[in-house]
């Protein structure tokens, strides 16, 4: 990259403006680099929040959102609030690890009568605010999640194998619920209970619904069996995908390396635009042209009025002066003053300009300063 000689920086500038705009071409070709290569060690992997459909990594549910296609079901992925969209009770909501979430009063009344309906709910991971309430029970009627659990599990009222977990979550109890899913020891991972016309599910961990657990024992039959054989919405928008925004449909790592483009452009710009304060000027101003500069003392002169009237009255006083000096009349002819400067010692020229109405009045003045001088 040739860059280019500043005529208003110094040297030590200019050396400053090199430094800078090469340390943002590194970090342009560092960060394209690792972009690029980032990319083809982790192919089509794409990270995010635990639980969201579009994530591939261990703890996200890509894969069951693929599963869900293959056997024929379609899968909608929510990226608004409920209340600004339409729940249909002939389809299955999933909400995966979305406890620490927040619903509105106005959404939990939506997903109530969603139901109430006829709706099927399947909730994995803990319980986000006002989801499980919305079904009308209150805290005392509904079982109580906890950290812990069983590292496999079996379905009970459904027809499910074994299943892997993590120990992430399990219920102290049913409570009043029919489990679906418990451990060795009688744990209680998920139970189901009717809100009017629909079905409200809870697993206490999400391991079979997640990539990382999908593939293993009966997770796949068990997933299947808790979307009821319905169409699949992804609620996305509590793993904060609020709509289709330019930042969100840049891939991963798309949005640092434009950071940093930034960062060296502007690095750039910086280093080779000009210093706060008065800059230099590229070109030498030179003085105006002769017609300009002649028209401007023309113009002041003829603000001073005649010039004539000002050297009449110093041309009459060398007059009277030199003839007083010669012992002159006032009637004393040029010759005479003439011969009366010259004894005095004025400069010929400077006589000339006396004696004669439109002669120069600088040399008049000048006559008039020398006789003054010697009297």
């Amino acid at each position: 990259m040739i860059i280019p000689r500043s005529t208003t920086l110094g040297a030590e500038g200019r050396r400053l403006r090199k430094v800078l705009v090469v340390l943002g071409l590194v970090l342009i070709v560092g960060n394209l680099t690792a972009f690029i290569v980032g990319g083809l060690v982790r192919g089509e992997t794409v990270a995010g929040p635990p639980g969201s459909s579009y994530v591939t990594t261990a703890f996200g549910s890509a894969a069951l959102a693929e599963l869900i296609e293959s056997e024929g079901d379609g899968v909608e992925r929510l990226r608004a609030p409920y209340t600004t969209s339409r729940l249909d009770p002939t389809e299955t909501l999933l909400l995966i690890e979305v406890g620490l979430s927040s619903f509105s009063e106005a959404e939990a009344a939506i997903v109530g009568q969603y139901l109430r309906d006829g709706g099927r709910l399947v909730l994995a991971g803990p319980d986000p605010d006002r989801i499980v309430a919305s079904t009308g029970k209150g805290a005392d009627e509904v079982p109580a999640w906890e950290p812990g659990g069983p590292a496999i599990a079996i379905g009970t009222h459904l027809d499910v194998g074994e299943v892997p977990l993590s120990g992430r979550g399990q219920f102290g109890s049913s409570n009043g619920a029919t489990p679906i899913l418990e451990g060795d020891e009688g744990e209680v991972v998920g139970v189901e209970w009717t809100v009017g016309r629909g079905v409200f599910v809870w697993l206490a961990d999400s391991t079979p619904l997640q990539n990382t657990g999908l593939a293993g024992g009966d997770s796949a039959g068990l997933a299947m069996t808790l979307t009821g054989g319905r169409d699949v919405v992804f609620d996305e928008f509590r793993h904060g995908y609020g709509g289709d925004t330019f930042w969100q449909l840049l891939p991963d790592g798309w949005v640092g390396a434009i950071a940093l483009l930034t960062f060296a452009a502007g690095a750039w710009v910086l280093a080779y635009g000009r210093r706060l304060g008065p800059p230099e000027d590229t070109e030498r101003k030179l003085q105006p042209e002769r017609a300009a500069y002649v028209e401007s003392v023309a113009a002041i002169l003829g603000r001073t009025g005649p010039a004539r009237e000002a050297i009449d009255p110093v041309r009459a006083r060398v007059r009277r002066l030199l003839a007083n000096r010669a012992g002159l009349g006032p009637e004393a002819t040029e010759d005479e003053l003439r011969k009366a400067a010259h004894d005095a010692g004025v400069d010929p020229g400077d006589m000339e300009a006396v004696l004669d109405p439109l002669g120069d009045p600088v040399p008049a003045g000048r006559a008039l300063a020398h006789i003054s001088a010697r009297r």
